[in-house]
């Protein structure tokens, strides 16, 4: 069954468009255009799934192998804004005495997000990211079709359950792909009758982006210890157990908003 949501024949040019418009941001350092671009290259994987008549096999995977080289080299730059704001946020959680001891910490961020930069700026600057852009104008209009969303569902339903038996954080960031994926693909098809599933989703992905930020900050703490000066690691370790105490709070909501995607009502209206 094919929906035809309004203005869906220039969904995949207008999110290429956004895409190209953020990496020049992206590539100036801004905080804003690495998120956004890292938004649009999730979209547009999701929507190169739903395109019909599909892309050739060859053309879709250059695509998404270059999609993956801007996501990896996007990634760092946005985990490093994502660490400094939680630091700042957390610090004051910490007694005085060890607060102080935190400028080495924001010093060491700070360069490793320099050097992240200059990496996606690399990227940006090279003959195949100009490819991937030709690539990207040459898709021109192309219609959405909604039958794959069952499939992404099923996915999902299916991650959920290997979640919720045993969450593993590699199960939990699994689960948190395959709930982008699918809610990119809802938003994309825009029907009344997924409302509430998106809106599920949406809450669920929150909330599994925020666990995955906190495990990550806590292996970044424990990690740059070896780069911190003696002083400053008795604070990182204090910042490492307030990110995993709120790591461990995360996931028993996680529990309770994945819950109902364990269930075969909650799909109805993908399945219809």
């Amino acid at each position: 069954m094919a929906y035809p949501p309004a203005g869906s024949d220039h969904l995949v040019a207008t999110t290429s468009r956004a895409l190209i418009r953020h990496a020049t941001a992206a590539a100036a350092g801004d905080p804003a255009g690495v998120h956004a671009l890292r938004r649009r290259l999730r979209q547009l994987r999701v929507l190169l799934t739903l395109l019909a008549p599909p892309l050739p096999t060859d053309q879709r995977r250059r695509l998404l192998v270059a999609f993956k080289a801007l996501a990896d080299a996007a990634g760092p730059v946005r985990d490093c804004d994502v660490l400094a704001a939680a630091v700042v946020r957390y610090q004051d959680h910490l007694p005085p005495r060890l607060r102080r001891h935190l400028r080495a910490v924001h010093a060491l961020l700070a360069a490793n997000r320099r050097t992240a930069v200059i990496t996606l700026q690399t990227l940006l600057d090279s003959a195949g990211y100009h490819d991937l852009c030709d690539d990207l104008t040459r898709l021109g209009p192309r219609a959405l079709v909604a039958t794959e969303l069952w499939p992404l569902a099923r996915k999902l339903r299916r991650a959920a359950r290997r979640a919720l038996r045993r969450p593993t954080t590699r199960r939990l960031h699994r689960l948190r792909i395959r709930t982008k994926m699918l809610r990119y693909a809802l938003d994309a098809v825009d029907q009344p009758t997924h409302r509430r599933l998106r809106r599920r989703l949406k809450r669920l992905e929150e909330l599994l982006g925020k666990h995955h930020d906190s495990t990550n900050q806590v292996v970044w703490m424990h990690a740059g210890t070896g780069q911190l000066p003696t002083t400053s690691t008795e604070a990182a370790g204090a910042l490492a157990v307030l990110f995993a105490r709120r790591a461990r709070r995360l996931a028993r909501r996680i529990r309770a908003a994945a819950l109902p995607l364990t269930r075969s009502g909650c799909w109805r209206c993908v399945r219809s």
